[in-house]
């Protein structure tokens, strides 16, 4: 059936109703595509922009971008909001031409330091010719190690040399000392040590070649302040004593510099044997001083004796007969005296009296330090072989004698006290004294300090000049030590 074309379109259907929100999504989209189409056309011209900043910031020498120019170009156009874009691009294009820079100089001092290290292996060999080197470059070519940019010039360099050894190892030199700094550090300079040999350190060059060291300089030592400060022990020989120094001392000369005032060491104990002879010297002073201490009583018993010989003398003895019975009163008084006991024989008597003033007058010289011998006590032990013919003034003699040894006793007591006390109290220093005793003491000065005036006199009457002078010399030196 025809159309009616005078009916129209969805003649007596109802009324149509639009969605409100369907609607505003269609204007929504319509916005979209209209700022799509501006954006688009902001990067074309954008694009634009670019290529016209380029073709002006293109050096047309060197070819290179001119950032600055171009960023400078870009905004003043429609390309600035792209700058940050395109200036990134720009920082990470020049980030990586400088790693490939880099890159590129490592690869290359490592195809360089290749090369010297195959010549050093050349030179460091005498035997290798120049048919080895060139085989160990072909080896490094074919394994990757250097490309064919570096051996084709290595080759050019070595080529006129192959034959000739000689030559060909200066050539090599020479071409090691063009190398860079880094590389001839390694296989072509010195390689520098230390040696520290104690007074000195010596800087050691050793040639990376041939091994061989040498000395190229050498530097003193010296000590830290509290180095120099530590005390070394050592012995002084001039002093005999254990001592010590600084290090600085030592170091400068040892013993030798430390004699001297302004760098004397510093005793830390006696010299050498000094304790020994300390500790002898005070036995024998102890000794001394106990020998003092008992001599009083030794002396006031000669006394008696001496009492009782003069009491005897020239007097007749009651129920006596002649001189025997005289000398042998004078015995028994003496030994009266002395404390000892009388026996009925005579000669039994003598030979005890004898015997005991020798003992006593030997013990006493060697306390009083005394080593000679006298003539009264001699002609007292050997003149008499009974008591009917003894002397009595022999007899008086010898207990003089043995008292003024006791007296003798007390007096080096008292000049030992006094050498002590000026040296103090150091006992080692004892032998010293000991000696210049020894040569100053005589009974005889002890025994003319017990005379009466008239006696001293006659006593210096009848000595000769010389034993005068003698005797003089010795009471001085004993009073000058301080014996009396």
């Amino acid at each position: 059936m025809a159309i009616d074309p005078s009916i129209p379109l969805n003649a007596g259907r109802g009324t149509v109703q639009m969605n409100p929100l369907q609607n505003l999504l269609q204007v929504a989209a319509v916005r979209n595509n209209m700022l799509q189409g501006a954006a688009l056309g902001q990067q074309i011209n954008a694009n634009v922009a670019a290529s016209q900043a380029y073709k002006q910031a293109i050096d047309p020498t060197t070819g290179k971008l001119d950032q600055n120019k171009f960023a400078s170009i870009m905004a003043q156009g429609p390309g600035a909001y792209n700058i940050p874009t395109y200036q990134k691009n720009a920082q990470d294009l020049a980030n990586s031409q400088l790693t490939f820079q880099t890159n590129s100089q490592a690869l290359a001092k490592k195809r360089a330091e290749a090369v010297a290290q195959a010549g050093v292996g050349l030179l460091s060999n005498p035997n290798a010719t120049g048919t080895d080197y060139l085989n160990t470059l072909t080896g490094m070519l074919k394994n990757g190690v250097i490309d064919q940019s570096t051996f084709a010039n290595t080759v050019q360099h070595i080529s006129p040399y192959i034959n000739d050894p000689a030559a060909l190892r200066g050539q090599l030199t020479g071409m090691l000392a063009n190398l860079p700094p880094e590389i001839q550090q390694k296989y072509v300079l010195p390689l520098m040590s230390t040696v520290n040999t104690g007074g000195q350190t010596n800087i050691v060059a050793t040639n990376p070649i041939t091994g061989a060291p040498h000395v190229a300089g050498t530097i003193q030592n010296s000590m830290t302040p509290g180095e120099a400060a530590t005390p070394v022990p050592y012995f002084n020989p001039a002093t005999g004593t254990p001592s010590v120094m600084t290090k600085r001392q030592f170091a400068a000369g040892g013993p030798q510099s430390a004699s001297g005032a302004s760098g004397a060491g510093i005793a830390t104990g006696p010299a050498l044997g000094q304790s020994d002879i300390a500790k002898a010297s005070a036995d024998r002073y102890n000794a001394l001083t106990q020998s003092a201490s008992e001599a009083p009583t030794a002396i006031n018993g000669y006394d008696r004796a001496l009492d009782a010989l003069n009491a005897m003398s020239g007097n007749p003895i009651s129920g006596g007969t002649g001189p025997a019975a005289d000398t042998a009163h004078m015995i028994t008084g003496a030994l009266n005296a002395l404390g000892f006991q009388v026996t009925p024989d005579d000669t039994a008597n003598y030979q005890t009296l004898k015997k005991y003033l020798a003992n006593a007058g030997a013990q006493a010289a060697s306390a009083a330090g005394y080593s000679g011998s006298d003539a009264r006590m001699s002609a007292f032990e050997h003149g008499q072989p009974d008591p009917t013919k003894m002397n009595p003034e022999a007899l008086r003699g010898a207990i003089q004698y043995v008292k003024a040894l006791q007296q003798g006793v007390i007096a080096k007591n008292n000049a030992a006290q006094a050498y002590l006390q000026a040296h103090g109290g150091n006992t080692a220093t004892l032998p010293a004294f000991e000696t210049q005793w020894s040569h100053a003491f005589t009974p005889d000065v002890m025994e003319y300090r017990n005379m009466t005036p008239d006696q001293m006199q006659a006593y210096k009457n009848g000595l000769s000049p010389a034993a005068l002078a003698s005797f003089k010399k010795s009471y001085s030196q004993m009073a000058a030590l301080g014996a009396f």
